[in-house]
């Protein structure tokens, strides 16, 4: 009798303890996140992890996105290595939110990591990307300073510069002198940005020099200077064009003091997509395919004027872009062109 007390009463605890656990497990599974709403750290809302932390580049989740991802082109250049290719040329990718914070980088106040995509997220996407095969962690070759950009893709340089849909991002707020830039960690973006980060070959500001920013766009009468990123020919046909563009020293000046002008002497080449990382990247990056230099011999050089002329005897569609000679004292930020040619 005493025995079967026992067992009763234990049963009664063990039942206590299941009744609390489902309690418990049910209180979770209702909120999905913490107080407040927001996902707790490591979460998918964060980004895609693997186990162990490891960081899956884009951010894509089994079944899609991560919630709150954006689609957004990304594009790296780094012409004071002496390449003025593209390090990173990705048209397509997925970033997903929080991805920064998982490697320890921290966000400007103003960022909500659970919802927001910043340029710093997209820095450690394309780090990542570039580190492919390699074992080396983001946190290992990115680095920032105030949430600046100060190390990236094997060159440590206060010169890095972070452009969005050809801008580089301000506080919206014009003063006499001009605007105030944005950090990386404070730049939120959005579904189909343009993200560039380029390190400056020529930036010596107390000398009023610096590399050039430039855009593409059409030419001919009325043509204007609207950027183009995307242009159509016919077989046989000249297609011309335009190179527009500023001293890179004025990127936070006033609109009409940025001293737009067309751009003589630059070189405008069909590029390489998806090629392996070059040599002289192989100390840092593990050969991810994401690298697309510029073919030689360049297609045209733009005039004094900045047009040009190019004319393509196949269908296809061709990625272009520019750059000065490398033997120059300064380079040339363009960004690329798609020709689709009927």
């Amino acid at each position: 009798m005493r025995e079967m007390k026992r067992n009763g009463k234990l049963r009664t605890i063990l039942c206590l303890i299941a009744i609390t656990a489902l309690v418990f497990v049910f209180a979770g599974c209702g909120n999905g996140a913490n107080a407040g709403g927001s996902a707790p750290a490591g979460s998918e809302a964060n980004g895609s992890a693997m186990p162990g932390g490891s960081f899956v580049p884009g951010g894509s989740t089994e079944g899609g996105a991560a919630p709150g991802a954006v689609n957004i082109s990304i594009y790296v250049q780094n012409p004071a290595s002496g390449d003025p290719g593209f390090l990173i040329y990705e048209p397509d990718v997925t970033v997903a939110p929080g991805i920064a914070g998982q490697y320890g980088f921290e966000y400007d106040p103003s960022v909500d990591p659970i919802k927001d995509v910043t340029a710093l997220d997209a820095a450690v996407s394309a780090t990542a990307t570039f580190l492919t095969g390699s074992d080396k962690a983001p946190s290992d070759e990115l680095a920032v300073n105030k949430g600046f950009i100060s190390k990236a893709f094997g060159t440590e340089s206060v010169n890095w510069m972070t452009f969005v849909n050809g801008e580089a991002p301000n506080d919206g707020v014009l003063t006499d002198w001009g605007y105030t830039g944005l950090a990386a960690n404070q730049v939120v973006l959005h579904d189909g940005d343009v993200v560039h980060f380029y390190c400056q070959k020529l930036a010596d500001y107390d000398k009023g020099t610096s590399d050039d920013i430039s855009w593409f766009a059409n030419a001919g009468e009325g043509a204007g200077t609207q950027s183009i990123a995307t242009a159509s020919a016919k077989v046989g046909e000249p297609l011309k064009l335009a190179l527009i563009g500023y001293p890179m020293l004025n990127i936070f000046a006033k609109e009409d003091a940025r001293g737009e002008t067309t751009l003589a002497g630059a070189q405008i080449a069909l590029l390489n997509p998806g090629q392996p990382l070059p040599g002289h990247m192989a100390d840092s990056g593990a050969g991810a395919a994401v690298y697309a230099p510029f073919i030689d011999p360049p297609l045209a050089t733009s005039g004094a004027d900045g047009t040009f002329e190019l004319t393509f005897d196949k269908p296809g569609t061709y990625p272009v872009s520019a750059c000065y000679p490398i033997t120059g004292d300064k380079a040339l930020m363009a960004p690329p062109l798609v020709i689709t040619v009927e």
